[in-house]
């Protein structure tokens, strides 16, 4: 997802708990921090392979995946056009702790039993992957503070850090005026059905 947040980086399920949580606390735009970044972040949460999971191909080398294993994984996300989203092949490895809840649960799945060098694809329904579109996730908030004069464009995306919990979440601009803006504080990829592609690059067996 860029960042399975790792959520930069890229977590959704968070953001919008976070959200509904701390609605009061985001409207004190002198608590919350609001900055404006152009491109959507990337999200690499995955899900449950039970959506279809295909066999895994190649031998692979050394072990096989448990959960506690941290493991380093190559990934292609695709929409059932077959075009691309998100992708950090050729790129630095996404890695995570298998069953530590990093990402979501269908990834995690996805990659146990996968040893070194082995590939597998997983085409994950709306229910397991961001779920569906819910607009009660769209928010309007006044422009006081720094948001009134902010330069801020449809589409684009901003970004609010709650000190309580340190937590960084990201929203879309829909619409605004001088005197409120809409955010929608759905995941990009909410009420799609995915498809990914795991190459396992490693392995890690940690002592328990």
């Amino acid at each position: 997802m860029s960042k399975p947040k790792k959520s930069k980086e890229k977590s959704d399920q968070k953001a919008k708990s976070t959200m509904k949580g701390n609605k009061n606390l985001i409207l004190a735009v002198g608590v919350i921090v609001i900055v404006a970044i152009i491109a959507v972040v990337a999200y690499i949460l995955l899900v449950p392979g039970t959506g279809g999971t295909s066999a895994i191909s190649g031998t692979g080398t050394g072990a096989a995946a448990v959960i506690g294993d941290s493991v380093s994984v190559y990934y292609t996300g695709t929409f059932t056009n077959g075009t691309v989203f998100d992708s950090n092949v050729n790129s630095t490895p996404l890695t995570f702790t298998v069953g530590s809840h990093q990402l979501i649960p269908g990834f995690e799945n996805a990659v146990i039993g996968m040893k070194a060098g082995q590939t597998r694809t997983v085409n994950i329904p709306v229910d397991q992957a961001y779920g569906p579109y819910n607009p009660d996730n769209i928010y309007v908030f006044n422009r006081t503070g720094s948001l009134a004069t902010m330069n801020l464009t449809i589409g684009g995306m901003l970004t609010y850090s709650d000190p309580s919990t340190g937590m960084i979440s990201a929203v879309k601009v829909l619409n605004f005026t001088e005197d409120t803006v809409t955010v929608d504080a759905n995941s990009p990829l909410a009420g799609e059905p995915l498809t990914f592609t795991i190459r396992m690059a490693s392995v890690n067996k940690i002592a328990g």
